[in-house]
Formats: structure tokens, C-alpha cells, sequence
């Protein structure tokens, strides 16, 4: 397995996106993403949480308490340094 899918894997929203969402919608294992699908998927998870009305910003903002805004503030924080990590400058 390539270090960029390990690396998409550590972060666990976007694990849980890859095994549980667009994997399931694309039929896909998620080393069988390319790194640009990777990097892209990275991207529109974090504008997700950026999102208002959306629930992973409902998250990031503290609506269902602190234990899941400490979830979604480490997950924007791994997300963002995924995207610096892997983006071609």
C-alpha cells in the first residue's frame, strides 16, 4: 500500500469516507484510489467541516459537545497537513 493511502487511513473521518462512503459507493478498496482522488477527496472532506449547515461542522463548532469537537478539530488539523504533505506546490 502506498504511504499517501496509509497516511489518508490515519486520519479516521477520512478512513471511515473511504471504507464506508465513496468506497461503498465506487466499489473501491481505498488502495485502489489514485493519489489525486486522494487529495481531492482530502480537500472536499475539510471544506465539509468548513461547511455551514453541514454536521461535521456542527461538529467542529461544538453543537453535540466537546468530545466531538476535539474529534473534528484533530480531524481538520491531520486533513490539513494530508493536503500540505501531498499538494504538488
Amino acid at each position: 500500500m502506498k504511504q499517501i493511502t496509509k497516511d489518508a487511513l490515519k486520519i479516521p473521518e477520512f478512513s471511515h469516507v473511504l471504507h464506508n462512503v465513496i468506497g461503498v459507493d465506487d466499489n473501491k478498496a481505498p488502495e485502489e484510489y489514485s493519489d489525486r482522488e486522494l487529495i481531492s477527496e482530502a480537500k472536499y472532506i475539510l471544506s465539509c467541516f468548513n461547511e455551514r449547515g453541514h454536521l461535521l461542522n456542527d461538529l467542529l463548532n461544538g453543537v453535540d459537545g466537546p468530545e466531538e469537537q476535539r474529534y473534528a478539530t484533530e480531524n481538520v488539523k491531520m486533513l490539513r497537513a494530508f493536503i500540505q504533505k501531498y499538494t504538488i506546490k
